[in-house]
């Protein structure tokens, strides 16, 4: 059986046609062995034997460069495969058949998601390259470039569409349909420069997908391929529903290789450089200083592999701008003076935390420290042996990292941690001040300082 399908796997690499969903990717004819003949007869087997096929072709396509070595690993897994699910002589009926069955489903499918999250080509890898130098360069040519809205950073995909040389472009939707019912859905189709009908099934499942929310169409520029998807809840969640258009009729198609629907991901369409691409953005206002923008080429009718460009960034800190209005107070002529200086406690927290606090601490006189000791006690548990990572302070069960703060000859118990809106944890810093009040700590002061990413630390792509 190896030599049968790695004959076929070698004729792959010469460009024999393409296959059908559904067909396996040798002549049955020849079947010999009782995986062959399984395969054969099992119209799953056959599908995924088929598309394992095609997966081959294609990778062999992408990266001719490593033919030799692919073809290798195509041998290699095939008796991986045999020996995995070696069958007993004789005709597999009942339970026996089922597990067989059961076992080279499972290996066919783990050979497939191997195959579709091996790293990108070099030549993909050099697209992302190329967009995280440019990105590098826009900035250091102009480092305000993603603040001409918002003290809020706009992501990296944002900045590089908006400048005039960068060569991206990211495509605005196709199409916004609030509630989408099959007759607003068959409208706005009709009303496509290129008119189509859905069929009733695919017009079902997007119907059904988009029936309580916003579903926005996007279209891959110069293609005949779309996403219907939606974005839901507060984790914004991401699923949708790929289809293709010709002969005036939509039919459903394959997601972008490596296409990760999921929370938290932008996903659009748009050109890099002239050729259509899919782009998906992660950007967020949590306290992580990094983002990621991963690009799928489009290639001969479909996605090829994705390659990801990551961006590492210095904190920018901001005395009255905040993500979101949070709740604050203070009373005094000195408020404006401490809300300095609480920023100043939290550009040495987001540092290192253990390390301002043990700063903080070596600044007491003895009585302070006697003093502070008693807020430690008031406030609850000792924090020390806590973590040195600022993106872990301010989290859903309220963990603060305390020390001491002096000001005005006053001592206070400063708790630092980010804001939180239940399980969200934003980029946000909040300081509180606490004083000792017959025994019990009371909080004086709470302030909000705001943090976002700032100068580009690191560009790198792979």
């Amino acid at each position: 059986m190896i030599r049968v399908q790695f004959r076929l796997l070698l004729s792959l690499a010469l460009s024999i046609p393409s296959f059908s969903a559904l067909a396996q990717s040798f002549d049955c004819a020849k079947a010999t062995t009782a995986v062959e003949r399984l395969v054969c007869a099992d119209r799953r087997l056959g599908a995924l034997d088929g598309e394992l096929g095609a997966e081959v072709k294609r990778s062999l396509a992408a990266d001719p460069a490593h033919r030799a070595e692919k073809l290798g690993e195509a041998r290699k897994w095939l008796g991986e495969r045999d020996r995995l699910c070696a069958l007993p002589a004789g005709e597999l009926r009942g339970e026996a058949r089922a597990k067989a069955l059961a076992c080279l489903a499972a290996a066919y499918e783990a050979r497939l998601a191997a195959l579709k999250a091996a790293p990108a080509a070099p030549e993909t890898s050099a697209i992302c390259r190329k967009l995280a130098d440019r990105y590098a360069a826009l900035l250091a040519k102009d480092p305000e470039a993603p603040y001409k809205e918002s003290f809020y950073a706009e992501s990296p995909l944002q900045v590089l569409a908006a400048a005039p040389d960068a060569g991206v472009m990211v495509a605005a939707p196709a199409a916004n349909i609030d509630d989408v019912t099959r007759a607003k859905l068959a409208a706005w189709a009709k009303a496509e420069p290129q008119p189509f009908v859905f069929p009733d099934t695919l017009a079902a499942e997007i119907v059904a997908l988009g029936a309580h929310t916003r579903l926005v169409i996007d279209r891959l520029p110069g293609e005949a391929y779309y996403a219907a998807g939606v974005t839901e809840g507060t984790m914004h969640c991401y699923s949708a529903i790929y289809f293709s258009v010709s002969g005036g009729a939509a039919r459903k198609a394959a997601e972008p290789d490596g296409g990760e629907e999921g929370c938290g991901a932008s996903p659009d369409f748009g050109k890099l450089d002239g050729a259509p691409v899919a782009f998906e953005e992660g950007h967020d206002y949590s306290p992580s200083l990094s983002s990621y923008v991963a690009v799928k080429p489009w290639r001969a009718g479909r996605f090829g592999p994705a390659c990801t460009a990551h961006f590492e960034f210095a904190p920018k800190f901001a005395e009255h701008a905040t993500y979101n209005q949070w709740e604050e107070h203070c009373a005094g002529a000195d408020c404006e003076a401490l809300r300095k200086e609480a920023l100043s406690l939290v550009e040495a927290a987001q540092k290192q935390p253990l390390a301002a606090r043990k700063a903080a601490l070596a600044r007491l006189s003895a009585t302070q420290a006697e003093e502070f000791a008693k807020m430690e006690e008031a406030a609850g548990p000792d924090f020390s042996g806590e973590p040195d990572d600022p993106a872990q302070y301010g989290d859903e069960n309220g963990k603060a990292l305390r020390l001491p703060f002096l000001h005005g000859g006053r001592l206070y118990l400063a708790e630092l941690g980010h804001f939180t809106i239940g399980w969200r944890v934003f980029s946000d810093w909040r300081v509180a001040l606490e004083q000792l009040d017959k025994g019990k700590l009371a909080e004086s002061s709470v302030f909000a300082i705001g943090m976002t990413k700032g100068a580009l630390r690191g560009a790198s792509a792979k």
